[in-house]
């Protein structure tokens, strides 16, 4: 099972095998994630085509002092 996380917002589910790309799409009403955040995988900046692999922790951050 994976984490997604967006400021406080987070779940766990399983999403091994989809592409950031289609979590930020499909999930972006339920973790109010903002269509410019970043997104990191286990700390590290991933572009929107990596493949979320099993276990990983996804998090979508937006930049500090950024309103919205």
């Amino acid at each position: 099972m994976e984490s997604v996380t967006c400021g406080v917002n987070s779940l766990e589910s399983l999403v091994a095998g989809k592409t950031i790309a289609e979590l930020r799409q499909s999930l972006s009403t339920a973790l109010n994630i903002a269509p410019d955040a970043a997104s990191y995988v286990n700390g590290e900046i991933v572009p929107s085509d990596y493949v979320v692999r099993s276990g990983d922790s996804v998090e979508f951050i937006k930049a500090a002092g950024v309103k919205g």
